[in-house]
């Protein structure tokens, strides 16, 4: 068997162009939603309700992790408290998530909209 080298004919190299980019464009996109989601700060760990920083860090895991099977990782400050109360015990559900880790989650959350930069 041998294998066929040539892309010169348009169909290969849309085809190859089409998975170059594909690939480019999916490595930017996992590189960039771990900026977008802030690491645990010393203002989070001040926020009410106090959580420790495991929790907090646990929360931060979970974010990046097991929401991001589903869809994509919003940024914590991209909604205020009251828009995430409403969605996360269904997405927690949904998501299998332990009453533990949906109270890490939730706690990363709120901490993180309560310290960002840009207020919510």
């Amino acid at each position: 068997m041998t294998w066929r080298t040539d892309i010169s004919t348009p169909g290969a190299l849309r085809f190859t162009g089409g998975l170059l980019a594909s690939a480019c464009l999916a490595a930017a996109s996992c590189a960039g939603v771990d900026s977008r989601v802030p690491s645990v700060s010393d203002a989070m760990l001040a926020a009410p309700p106090a959580h420790s920083k495991q929790s907090l860090e646990n929360g931060r895991r979970l974010l990046l992790t097991a929401c991001n099977r589903c869809h994509r990782v919003y940024e914590p400050a991209s909604r205020d408290v009251g828009a995430w109360d409403s969605v996360l015990p269904a997405m927690a559900h949904k998501a299998g998530l332990s009453e533990a880790d949906a109270s890490d989650l939730r706690g990363y959350i709120m901490a993180a909209v309560q310290t960002a930069p840009y207020g919510r």
